[in-house]
């Protein structure tokens, strides 16, 4: 999908899969920092344990105090992508994946002059009431504005060929929410 020509700017700030990460093509380019809403030093969390998958967040949930498969915290720098875009020279961004566990209010947040400015195609981002509040939801469809449709992609389980979306709103369990653009004439 992305070819010899397309860039891939990645960003993970967790030491753990540094070493999975090693092997990247010439044009994805991994930059060892968390995203957020403002610059800081923030613990990133690594939740898991040898039966489970791997999971990181920076996000400080209660149940994860009493939960023995806590087994990493790490002190990591944390940037905004408006700031770190900016820094690098890019522009525009055909897509903005983001599944960061919880994190991903802030994440957007850090991005707000990028979407604000509808300098992004699409936004596909993971959505999970059941752990954290959602109300960035709205945030980010009113800064995306009329330049963006939104739309749902169910988490069924099973890769999707043609994913079914359907219309924003009354979710009680995690879905990815999708912005794309609207390209002119296209209404």
């Amino acid at each position: 999908i992305l070819g010899p020509e397309g860039r891939v700017e990645a960003f993970e700030p967790n030491l753990v899969c540094w070493p999975s990460l090693a092997d990247l093509p010439a044009n994805v380019r991994l930059h060892r920092v968390a995203l957020g809403d403002h610059a800081a030093t923030v613990t990133l969390r690594n939740i898991g344990d040898a039966g489970n998958r791997l999971h990181a967040t920076l996000v400080d949930f209660a149940a994860f105090a009493e939960n023995p498969g806590v087994f990493r915290e790490a002190e990591v720098e944390m940037r905004t992508l408006d700031d770190v875009l900016e820094e690098l020279g890019v522009r525009n961004v055909d897509v903005l994946k983001i599944d960061v566990e919880g994190f991903d209010a802030q994440v957007l947040h850090g991005a707000e002059r990028l979407i604000a400015e509808g300098r992004v195609g699409h936004i596909l981002v993971e959505v999970s009431p059941e752990y954290v509040p959602v109300d960035f939801v709205d945030w980010l469809i009113a800064t995306a504005g009329p330049q963006y449709r939104a739309s749902r992609v169910a988490e069924e389980g099973r890769l999707l060929a043609r994913p079914v979306l359907r219309p924003v709103g009354g979710e009680t369990r995690q879905y990815n929410l999708l912005l794309s653009r609207v390209s002119a004439g296209t209404g």
